[in-house]
């Protein structure tokens, strides 16, 4: 539980440790060098002794984690035969879940490996048997057909191969995949992914190839393995808008499925989805159940008069309502930008794909408060990670430490290395039935300065040598390179991919046209009403554009565009929304009502906009 002894919040006084997937921890007496010389020989029958009582005492799933064992997987492998002999179904080695240097790592994602791996078995167990119409057989298995699971790294895998260290990402992960397809289907190279659903908002970035990441935390738990680089706020349809006594504040909490938010009509907390009801940007009449518009006035009312009592500022509801948005736009970009600007890329050269149920309603107002001038919408954008999913090839990856000085003749010396690491995972991508020549294989090394422990992951350069690559990405991330300073080759990776083939929709083709609103209702953008045209996905065809405020109606999601912005559906279907204002395309300026919602700032706000009017008078 010490870990690395870190302490994220050095000043909370009640400091409250999370609680260890582990039920029981037991030591074994055995010890290999890291070099991989034997030290201490384990003893067999002692260990069966120990597995044999933690078998008896009700525990099903095993976690093998020992000193060293990365350097040789011997002691491991023992402990793994006995363990299957006594009774254990799941048993996972840390010497395969994730060989590399790092014990607490290594064993932190050993045991979240071994416990999640019996949920992920039954699941298996009764989608197997769902498909194969036998209900909750124990352990049907469909004679046609693959049944095939998307990795957190964003590779497909067959159901009997994934393993919990690679499901912490995996719905996440076909979203990813998902919008980079539609992405490139739409002529952009970079884009960034914006995935709002109901609880969370997950953003990640795509520069023509998926960016991973190899060690990370999830939830206080450290997991060594491939998984895409994706960044979750807790800013969703469901996050619930509240006045912590200072200011105004949007999740983390969620009003969930049940009660859901308040305009559900089950009692539930104010949450997004109830704001954007209430400013106009959802209509009562398309939703799929009657929606109570009362209960969200009452709670915004209550807040309005909470904020009133203790600041002793009045809003009327919608500015309110215009500042909770607001807040959670600036949640949603600040995760934006942490996987962008916080890693030496600028936003404004990339389109933002929006999806998910709720994205389409704050896609404008994110893409503006970053700068960047053209969000595109795919018509199934509601259901793109699971788009993602059909889209995504078959992946396999393999790792292994090398931890030597870096040279020229060391990364020659490597050729092996990476050929006996490719093998494995090839034989099973061929298993899945990708025919050999649509395998790729692809290599990088885990290169860092002489005595740091952080390294970075480099992909095998096109031209030049991983040395140079290794610098200027540095240069990139931190802005400096320590010229002349050694080197150190920490590990050697694969990636191999068996690419099925990259098919667009069919264009259709595009004949301008400005359709008229099927209605037109009244949207609240900034604390002001502007007179809104609703119009219907499925209705619009390639070449219409539309000029916001408009709302898009879909099965699945409703598309907000802001003033200021022009929407134009592309040849296979997509919306592509341009920023006049970011852009500098000649459009009608918009006004923005000069609200401060740090409340505790309320002073400094009315003296500032004191000092604006002296100032005009002045002139």
């Amino acid at each position: 539980r010490t870990g690395y002894q870190n302490r994220p919040k050095l000043f909370e006084l009640a400091v409250r440790k999370r609680t260890p997937l582990a039920a029981e921890v037991v030591e074994i007496h055995q010890r290999i060098t890291p070099e991989g010389e034997v030290l201490v020989a384990p003893q067999p029958e002692a260990i069966r002794e120990q597995l044999a009582a933690l078998r008896q005492a009700g525990v099903e799933s095993l976690a093998v984690c020992l000193l060293n064992a990365y350097a040789d997987p011997r002691h491991e492998e023992l402990v793994g035969r006995i363990a299957a002999e006594v009774g254990f179904e799941e048993v996972s080695l840390s010497s395969r879940v994730a060989p590399l240097i790092k014990i607490v790592a290594r064993g932190d994602t050993t045991v979240m490996d071994a416990y999640l791996n019996p949920v992920l078995r039954a699941y298996v167990r009764r989608l197997r048997a769902s498909l194969a119409g036998k209900g909750d057989t124990p352990d049907p298995k469909p004679t046609a057909g693959r049944l095939q699971i998307l990795t957190s790294a964003g590779g497909l895998v067959d159901a009997d191969r994934f393993v919990g260290k690679d499901s912490i990402l995996s719905g996440p992960a076909g979203g990813v995949v998902g919008f980079s397809h539609v992405a490139r289907a739409a002529g952009f190279e970079r884009a960034i992914g914006f995935d709002m659903g109901g609880t969370s908002t997950d953003v990640s970035r795509y520069d023509g190839r998926y960016e991973l990441e190899y060690e990370t935390e999830k939830a206080g738990v450290r997991v060594v393995a491939p998984m895409m680089a994706i960044e979750t706020v807790a800013a969703g349809g469901g996050s619930v808008c509240r006045f912590d006594g200072v200011k105004l504040a949007v999740g983390p909490e969620s009003a969930g499925a049940e009660p859901g938010p308040a305009c559900y009509g089950r009692g539930g907390p104010l949450a997004v989805t109830d704001v954007n009801l209430y400013q106009g940007k959802i209509l009562a009449d398309r939703f799929p159940f009657p929606l109570d518009r009362a209960a969200v006035e009452s709670r915004l009312t209550t807040l309005c008069e909470e904020i009133a009592a203790a600041t002793g500022t009045r809003y009327s509801r919608h500015e309110l309502a215009d500042g909770l948005l607001r807040v959670a736009n600036a949640n949603m970009v600040k995760a934006i930008r942490s996987i962008s600007v916080a890693k030496g890329y600028d936003p404004r050269e990339y389109v933002l794909v929006a999806f998910g149920g709720a994205a389409g309603q704050h896609a404008c107002a994110v893409a503006r408060e970053l700068g960047i001038c053209q969000v595109l919408l795919h018509p199934d954008a509601g259901i793109l990670s699971a788009y993602g999913i059909g889209r995504a090839d078959v992946v396999r990856h393999g790792a292994a430490g090398v931890y030597r000085p870096y040279s020229e003749e060391a990364v020659a010396g490597l050729e092996e290395t990476f050929g006996q690491l490719a093998q494995g995972p090839r034989r099973e991508v061929l298993q899945e039935g990708v025919p050999p020549e649509r395998i790729e294989v692809r290599r990088s090394l885990d290169l860092r300065y002489h005595a740091l422990e952080a390294w970075l992951t480099i992909p095998q350069p096109q031209s030049g040598t991983y040395a140079g690559a290794y610098a200027a990405e540095h240069q990139r991330l931190y802005g400096y390179v320590q010229q002349g300073r050694a080197l150190e080759i920490v590990a050697a990776r694969v990636e191999v991919a068996g690419r099925w083939g990259e098919e667009f929709d069919r264009p259709e083709k595009v004949r301008p046209r400005r359709p008229g609103a099927e209605q037109i209702v009244t949207a609240w953008f900034g604390a002001r009403a502007h007179d809104t045209g609703v119009f219907t996905r499925k209705m619009l065809r390639p070449g219409d554009r539309i000029t916001g405020p408009a709302i898009v109606c879909e099965p699945a999601s409703t598309t907000v565009i802001d003033p200021g912005w022009e929407g134009e559906v592309l040849a296979r279907g997509e919306m592509l929304l341009t920023d006049g204002v970011v852009a500098g395309l000649p459009t009608e300026p918009l006004a923005r009502p000069e609200v401060s919602w740090n409340i505790g700032d309320q002073r400094r706000g009315q003296e500032t906009r004191a000092e604006r009017a002296s100032t005009r008078a002045e002139r």
